[in-house]
């Protein structure tokens, strides 16, 4: 995971130096369950774990800094432009693939769930892991022809989050740092 952050303006303070960094958790791939469920139907039904080999996600925020001749060296607001999601699934070619290139034929608009758990919170409520939760509506934006990738036939599809079946694009992370 990466990112870019801007700021406005610097300003001078005093360091804190009473914070300590938190333990580091990573989520792993192999911890990742996959969901893809059709159009109209209830996100995070469909277990396709056993076909998912990667999964790539890219997410522009839509920010950006606007500048004018305000009198000021920083810009005058953030404004925002439009966010544009888009990410890669690579299926195995099996059952759930070929239905997923029928799916990407038709132009059918999937409902994607990605579940990552990590250990077992102390305090538990509506999780009881360490969670990121990454639900979108997509639509592949190409029928992609058949691969190979260690020696087994894979079917890469280039996806476009959406706003389809009320659900807007979502990350959800789940930890025990209060202040995050």
């Amino acid at each position: 995971m990466t990112a870019a952050w801007v700021g406005r303006q610097i300003s001078t303070a005093t360091f804190t130096s009473t914070l300590t960094a938190p333990v580091v958790e990573y989520a792993l791939f192999q911890k990742t369950k996959a969901f893809l469920d059709d159009s109209g139907g209830t996100i995070g039904t469909t277990d396709v774990s056993s076909s998912l080999l990667a999964a790539s996600l890219e997410w522009t925020t839509g920010w950006a800094a606007c500048y004018t001749a305000g009198g000021q060296l920083y810009f005058y607001e953030p404004e925002y432009l439009g966010a544009e999601i888009t990410g890669k699934l690579t299926l195995r070619h099996d059952t759930v693939g070929e239905a997923e290139l029928i799916a990407a034929e038709n132009g059918d608009v999937r409902l994607l769930q990605l579940l990552i758990e990590g250990s077992a919170l102390q305090t538990q409520g509506t999780y009881s892991h360490k969670t990121i939760k990454i639900k979108a509506a997509i639509l592949y934006d190409e029928v992609a022809a058949l691969n190979r990738q260690d020696g087994r036939s894979v079917i890469e599809l280039p996806f476009t989050v959406g706003d389809s079946d009320s659900i807007a694009p979502t990350i959800t992370v789940v930890n025990e740092v209060a202040n995050l």
